[in-house]
């Protein structure tokens, strides 16, 4: 992984939610978008991907530092019709609540199986971070792929 695909721990607030906004602007996201769609595109400039949501960055305790990422993921990609081989557009929206443990953290206290974790009284998908930088755009990723239709059909209008 790149490290210019990875998100540094400080660009994330330590004292107070902040908005995060991402959008194909960043080469990461276009990447990711580009990623994502398996056919030959159409007009890329159709294509979207964009992230809305909050950051923060928090002490727990013995977990040392947690940092909370929670918003809304909008997709539109290219898509192949699973019955006429036609290509479209087809769109992903969806709701994205992921914490991120030290990995050494979480090496030291058996957190590397767990797949969430409960903070401050909400769950959360668990990943985990690397000497301070977020893999979030492999989070993405996983997200997109578990959410994407994996027979899409283009739907008549």
């Amino acid at each position: 992984m790149k490290t210019s695909d990875l998100i540094p721990l400080s660009r994330i607030s330590h004292t107070q939610e902040a908005k995060l906004h991402f959008s194909k602007k960043e080469r990461w996201m276009k990447s990711l978008l580009d990623d994502f769609t398996t056919v030959e595109e159409g007009p890329h400039e159709k294509a979207e991907i964009f992230f809305d949501g909050t950051g923060v960055v928090r002490e727990a305790g013995e977990l040392e530092t947690i940092c909370l990422i929670k918003g809304q993921l909008f997709v539109k990609f290219w898509a192949l019709c699973s019955k006429t081989g036609q290509k479209f557009l087809d769109t992903i929206d969806m709701s994205i609540s992921c914490a991120f443990l030290s990995s050494e953290v979480a090496l030291r206290f058996g957190y590397e199986e767990e797949l969430d974790i409960s903070f401050e009284e909400e769950m959360y998908d668990l990943y985990f971070y690397q000497k301070r930088f977020i893999p979030l755009k492999d989070v993405f990723l996983e997200y997109m792929n578990l959410e994407k239709n994996q027979y899409p059909e283009l739907v008549s209008q």
